[in-house]
C-alpha cells in the first residue's frame, strides 16, 4: 500500500464527510494503476452485491501523495 490506515481515513476525509459504518475500500490488484478522470470502477463483493463509481477529478482533498504518482 502507499500509505497506511490512519493517512488513508484521513484522505478520504479530505474529501467528504465519514461516518461511523462507512467502508473505505483499499488493496490493489495486479495490473491496477493510477486511476484517471473518467474511468469507471467496480467493486464486488459475493452474497452483498456491486457497486460501480465513475471517476472525476475533483477541486478539493488535495493530498502530498498524489505528488508521488
Amino acid at each position: 500500500m502507499i500509505v497506511g490506515v490512519p493517512e488513508m481515513i484521513a484522505m478520504a476525509s479530505s474529501v467528504m464527510t465519514l461516518f461511523p459504518g462507512d467502508i473505505i475500500a483499499s488493496g490493489t490488484p495486479a495490473g491496477v494503476g493510477q486511476l484517471q478522470a473518467s474511468d469507471r470502477v467496480a467493486i464486488r463483493i459475493k452474497g452483498v452485491g456491486e457497486m460501480t463509481l465513475n471517476v472525476t477529478q475533483g477541486i478539493g482533498g488535495d493530498h502530498p501523495v498524489w505528488e508521488k504518482a
